[in-house]
């Protein structure tokens, strides 16, 4: 039930993404026929993209969704003690040109965290709604521990304008620290948060582009 209940919602949740990517891409095309636990190898960056994607017409752009889940942080119950239920979605909607050259980008997140008993009943509500990382916007607190003092999605929207106008490639060669933190200077005081798992995202959303 519980893994049924986060996969809705994520399922939701990149439905959106995705047709308000679409109809971004639809605009820019009407315009002006252009235009806003992860893989890593040894060096701390993400994998390179399927060489051969999906081909589109010329001129054409292709969508694209990826999603990164995670249950890492879960806990058993013990005794007393109670468990804890948590999944993870890192998801990317990404529209791309024939050379691969992102024209929009938009990157969300779901946490979702459900405490049980020993005898696996919750132990809080979970009758309401979980909202993304986006929709909680200045609720999730980020910045009160950040050090550049940026919530969430404000990071995410550095992220996605340094993204746009860039090879998808050459993206995901980005060099990250030992935080998988972006080292390139046009970043440095925007982002203080690991984004490896936004890259395999985009990675698996251009991968699967159509």
């Amino acid at each position: 039930m519980k893994k049924l209940t986060s996969l809705l919602m994520t399922m939701a949740l990149c439905a959106g993404l995705l047709t308000a990517c679409g109809e971004n891409t639809s605009m820019g095309n009407s315009m002006d026929n252009s235009m806003g636990s992860s893989t890593e190898n040894s060096m701390g960056n993400t994998a390179m993209p399927n060489e051969n994607p999906a081909a589109a017409p010329s001129g054409e752009l292709r969508l694209g969704l990826g999603v990164v889940t995670s249950t890492e942080g879960s806990l058993a119950a013990a005794g007393e003690k109670p468990g804890s239920a948590k999944s993870r979605a890192v998801i990317c909607a990404v529209a791309v040109d024939p050379d691969g050259i992102v024209r929009k980008i938009k990157f969300d997140t779901i946490d979702f965290n459900i405490p049980f008993d020993s005898k696996g009943a919750f132990t809080e509500d979970i009758s309401q709604p979980v909202k993304s990382l986006r929709e909680m916007g200045y609720d999730y607190g980020l910045s009160e521990t950040s050090s550049i003092k940026k919530e969430w999605f404000q990071q995410m929207d550095s992220l996605e304008k340094w993204i746009m106008g860039k090879n998808v490639t050459d993206v995901l060669g980005m060099e990250l620290d030992e935080n998988k933190i972006p080292m390139t200077d046009e970043l440095k005081g925007s982002i203080d948060i690991g984004v490896s798992d936004q890259l395999s995202a985009l990675n698996k959303a251009y991968t699967n582009a159509l």
